[in-house]
């Protein structure tokens, strides 16, 4: 067991003139929690762990548990000493504080007292794609589980844009105005997406997305990471980055990739203030006997279910609604015109469809009129007891029986 009482002591005959603690916060995922000092307070604006000084009479475990909670509002967290440091304070007195550290769950909240504030942060990113629309992604260093844009947070002195090309030449190691010089000329913003305080930010952030271009094989040659932010960078499908990011992420991705799609400025609110969280739909088109429109789709590299037989579907364009993504796909996929589209009814799950709606209608026009569009191998109706005999996805097992229930009910929709 450490005897403090005999470091105290031992501080104190060699010079030291005041006894200070910190404790170093781990969350699960190896992150370090850093607060910032309040503008009114002591050397505003400085990043720092939880500390301060220890009270007459107090213990130095007991004074690093009151700071703690003070500071951050952590409380009853067990802590392990770690080691001390020394240092000269701003009015040239010797210092030596005793530095703990705890490890906590990740998203435990933080409350912060009125000697540190939470300030909203600003961020710049670029969105770069390759000759084949994949995105560019680069995994973090200090959490590998996130995936990051080419950017960082804006300093002070600077903006979005210029943040961003900046930090993208560092983590990069490409001066993308250089290298895509049109496209970077033109500033395009994509989006603008403003996040709450939560767990993950204990203040706001709002983030700048702007095009950054597309990198040929030859550029993406030259890419030198940075190791101190990023570990790999690769390009992959908008399908594929669903496997590699966090639920939220992903989705905050696709309604990027739709505002750069559509060639209009996205502004974003997290969380919404309104159910406008889908990006995708999934059309059942079915005859007045029973048959069910189906679309081979292509055998492709990084698109979802290649080669299989699925209903018709597809992402949203700009500010559509669910219905009006659904009848320009199926026009597009089909080259016929539907109405009167509704949810499926029953129980929906994500299984492999995230941000998407499951819509359904009666079609009552002549096979003849089908017209397979610029995407897929075919297009056809398929009786609905040969649907299960084609290769088709594995949700087609749920939702085929609450198709089957509409259909026995004599519902149109």
């Amino acid at each position: 067991m450490i005897d403090f009482g005999t470091l105290t002591d031992l501080a104190a005959r060699e010079g030291i003139e005041r006894i200070c603690v910190g404790v170093v916060v781990r969350d699960a995922s190896s992150r370090i929690l850093m607060i910032r000092r309040a503008p009114q307070d002591v050397l505003p604006g400085l990043w720092e762990y939880p500390g301060g000084a220890r009270e007459d009479g107090e213990s130095i475990p007991a004074g690093a548990a009151r700071v703690l909670t003070e500071e951050t509002g952590l409380t009853g967290w067990p802590l392990e000493y770690a080691r001390h440091l020394d240092f000269t304070n701003q009015h040239g007195r010797r210092v030596r504080q005793f530095v703990f550290t705890t490890v906590v769950p990740d998203s435990t909240p933080i409350r912060l007292s009125h000697d540190h504030d939470a300030r909203p942060t600003t961020y710049g990113s670029f969105l770069i794609t390759d000759p084949q629309d994949r995105i560019l992604g680069m995994r973090s260093t200090i959490n590998p589980a996130v995936w990051n844009f080419p950017g960082g947070n804006v300093e002070h002195g600077s903006a979005p844009f210029a943040t961003a090309l900046i930090e993208a030449e560092e983590e990069l190691g490409l001066v993308l105005a250089a290298e895509n010089p049109e496209i970077v000329a033109q500033r395009r913003l994509i989006a603008v997406i403003h996040e709450q305080a939560g767990p993950e930010y204990p203040a706001p952030v709002c983030g700048y997305v702007f095009d950054g271009g597309v990198l040929t094989p030859e550029q993406q040659a030259r890419i030198r990471l940075d190791p101190a932010e990023h570990t790999e960078w690769r390009f992959e499908t908008a399908h594929d980055w669903h496997a590699l990011m966090e639920p939220y992420r992903y989705q905050r991705l696709r309604q990027v990739l739709r505002a750069h799609r559509a060639g209009v400025t996205l502004y974003l609110e997290r969380p919404a203030p309104h159910d406008d969280d889908f990006e995708g739909v999934l059309v059942f088109v079915t005859d007045p006997a029973g048959r069910l429109l189906m679309h081979q789709r292509e055998d492709r590299p990084g698109m979802p279910w290649p080669g299989f037989w699925t209903p018709i579907g597809g992402w949203r364009e700009g500010t559509e609604t669910d219905q009006e993504t659904a009848v320009r796909e199926v026009a597009e996929e089909a080259g016929i015109t539907v109405s009167d589209l509704q949810p499926l009814p029953g129980p929906h799950q994500d299984l492999g469809l995230p941000l998407t709606r499951v819509l359904h209608t009666v079609w009552d026009g002549p096979e003849s009129d089908l017209r397979l569009g610029d995407e897929g191998l075919a297009v056809r109706m398929v009786p609905p007891d040969e649907v299960s005999l084609l290769k088709v996805p594995s949700y087609m097992q749920h939702y085929l029986p609450l198709l089957a229930a509409v259909l026995r009910s004599g519902r149109t929709v």
